[in-house]
C-alpha cells in the first residue's frame, strides 16, 4: 500500500514539473505569455504567473490586494460558435489613475472641459476581437468576442475534408 502512495506523489511532483508549476506555492515559474522566468505576478485563483510587461494592458506596478488574471478573469461565452467571420484590433483606452479626481471637477468648473491642459495622454492598448456566429441565432444576433474567451470557452467543430 505505501509503495503505490509513493508512486502516485512521484507522478504528481513528475507532473508539476512538466507543466512548470512550483511544489512550494502551486504557481508557475515561467511567464504564460512569454515562457521566460524572472520577476512575476501569480494570479491569487490559478497557477499561472505574468511578467508585468507581458500582461494586456501591460502594468507598471505590482498591484495591491488579491490580483486575478486575464485568463480567470475573462466572461464567458454567451453560446457555441458556429463560425468566426473575421478578427479586427480593437484599440482600448488604459484607465488614468486617480479619474474623476478633483483636478478633473474644478476644471469642469472654470468651463475649460474635462481636464483640458491639466491630463496626461491617455495610454492605449489594442486587444484581438472576433466576429462570430452563434450556433442555433440569426446572423443579425453576430457579435464580437474578444480571442481570450474564445480561446477558453470555444470548442472547435471541426471536419476533415
Amino acid at each position: 500500500m505505501m509503495v503505490e502512495e509513493e508512486e502516485e506523489e512521484e507522478a504528481e511532483v513528475e507532473d508539476e514539473e512538466v507543466r512548470g508549476v512550483d511544489s512550494e506555492g502551486e504557481h508557475a515559474d515561467y511567464c504564460h505569455t512569454c515562457k521566460d522566468g524572472g520577476e512575476l505576478l501569480c494570479c491569487d485563483r490559478c497557477p499561472l504567473a505574468y511578467h508585468l510587461k507581458c500582461l494586456v494592458p501591460p502594468m507598471d506596478a505590482i498591484p495591491n490586494g488579491e490580483w486575478v488574471c486575464p485568463r480567470c478573469n475573462a466572461d464567458p461565452l454567451d453560446g457555441k460558435i458556429e463560425k468566426i467571420h473575421t478578427w479586427r484590433w480593437k484599440e482600448m483606452v488604459l484607465e488614468p489613475e486617480g479619474a474623476g479626481s478633483e483636478l478633473e471637477d474644478d476644471a469642469m468648473e472654470e468651463g475649460d472641459g474635462p481636464g483640458v491642459g491639466t491630463t496626461k495622454p491617455l495610454k492605449t492598448y489594442k486587444i484581438r476581437e472576433f466576429f462570430v456566429k452563434w450556433q442555433g441565432k440569426s446572423f443579425w444576433k453576430n457579435s464580437w468576442v474578444s480571442e481570450i474567451s474564445v480561446s477558453l470557452f470555444n470548442i472547435l467543430h471541426t471536419t476533415c475534408m
